[in-house]
């Protein structure tokens, strides 16, 4: 029996209303965009395919991306687990020795590189890859095979496109490599289907909600939380135009869902005590009435006055600042998973105001515990395939079953009660 993945989701909104707008491109920090539609992500998606079958791509063949988030990407992700392809997906920031190695152990059959803020690390890297689209970048520097224009002039053609088991590989995500070279982590559709499900739920998504994507899709966390959970409940994405449109876009957007990372959340109290110093800040949060209005107003500035759920994750946080924060009602999550487990594991949600500086209780289906030398322990339908090409990685963590996890993850978890 067949088995939808998250892509079938996609192509389920897109039948139920192809006018409806998916994604939202920001242009300028004008707060110019241009919206794409149900309808038009999908005959672009359906231009690449047609693309990458000319240029004699086949099903489980490798593809890899570079690129910072925008709606191209998103297509990109589309046409590729459409067409039964894999993606591997390399971080914008990738040092040039981390995508040398990606790009040579996933086998690459074809590379995509779209806007980036440098492109010094991939040209000694990719300036002799036989096989390079240009994705929507006019500025890259490389001598591509293919530009964004060769994917606009192919026709809209619906091909029948083959069903994917959900045991089948959508995507190789590699790890950071900070402790070693980096590993090839290797998610099935049915891992993406069932951590967005999961999310879903907790959370109530719904297709009312928005999101503004910024953070690395090529990561795990943005790669479900945001791209996965819209495909399964039509919901807009925005995309910011560039780091200086970013504060602009993201108030414009108004997203419902915000995640960040810790020091994004520290520059953002920077910019509010730059403007409000906090012994003044301290004294009108003090008055009645007047406290409403100022933290009315801060989240306003910030683009959140609209946001039902902030989180952040991939780093340790500081209490105090998560403190400071629920004082003006801006209630921070934290949530903490890794690659291998689809950036799902444990979150404070709902949130917990006894609980600040911890990560909460584990993710439904998700079973947490410590092993008897402090180690712990993980088991979900979440957990990854393998490790892609490293068959002893593999043998390693099954005979041992556990996710070793770094000191600071268990140091916050010190005072959790795992049930």
């Amino acid at each position: 029996m067949y088995e939808k993945n998250i892509y079938d989701c996609f192509l389920e909104n897109y039948e139920l209303n192809p006018k409806k707008n998916f994604l939202k491109q920001y242009i300028n920090n004008k707060n110019d965009f241009k919206y794409y539609s149900y309808e038009e992500v999908y005959n672009l998606a359906l231009k690449l395919i047609l693309l990458m079958k000319d240029n004699d791509l086949s099903i489980n063949d490798k593809v890899a991306i570079i690129a910072k988030n925008s709606f191209e990407w998103v297509v990109f992700d589309i046409a590729v687990n459409l067409f039964g392809l894999v993606s591997v997906p390399i971080l914008p920031s990738a040092t040039k020795e981390n995508i040398q190695y990606i790009v040579t152990h996933s086998k690459c059959n074809f590379i995509f590189i779209g806007k980036l803020d440098s492109y010094d690390e991939i040209l000694s890297v990719l300036n002799h890859h036989t096989k390079i689209l240009s994705l929507g970048s006019t500025s890259c520097p490389l001598k591509t095979t293919l530009i964004w224009d060769d994917v606009l002039k192919q026709p809209s053609i619906k091909q029948t496109m083959p069903q994917i088991s959900i045991n089948s590989t959508s995507s190789i995500i590699y790890t950071s490599g900070t402790s070693g070279e980096p590993k090839g982590v290797i998610v099935t559709h049915g891992n993406i289907y069932t951590a967005a499900q999961y999310i879903t739920e907790l959370v109530k998504l719904n297709c009312s909600d928005r999101f503004f994507s910024y953070l690395p899709l090529a990561h795990i966390t943005e790669k479900i939380y945001i791209l996965s959970t819209a495909y399964l409940n039509g919901i807009l994405i925005s995309f910011p135009a560039n780091i200086e449109s970013f504060s602009s876009n993201l108030k414009d957007c108004k997203p419902t869902i915000f995640i960040s990372v810790p020091r994004l959340w520290k520059i953002f109290k920077d910019k509010i005590t730059e403007k409000i110093p906090s012994p003044i800040l301290k004294f009108l949060l003090s008055i009645p009435f007047v406290n409403q209005y100022i933290k009315k107003l801060i989240k306003s500035k910030l683009g959140l006055s609209s946001a039902r759920i902030m989180g952040t994750g991939s780093a340790p946080i500081d209490k105090n600042l998560l403190h400071w924060y629920s004082r003006l009602d801006i209630f921070i999550i934290e949530a903490w998973g890794m690659t291998e487990s689809m950036g799902l594991g444990a979150i404070n949600y709902p949130y917990n105001q006894h609980k600040i500086g911890s990560i909460g209780k584990p993710i439904k289906s998700f079973r947490i515990k410590l092993s008897e030398t402090s180690e712990i322990l993980i088991n979900s339908k979440c957990l990854f395939k393998g490790y892609y090409q490293n068959k002893n990685l593999m043998k390693i963590f099954l005979s041992i079953i556990f996710l070793k996890l770094v000191i600071w993850v268990f140091l916050i978890m010190r005072d959790i009660c795992i049930f």
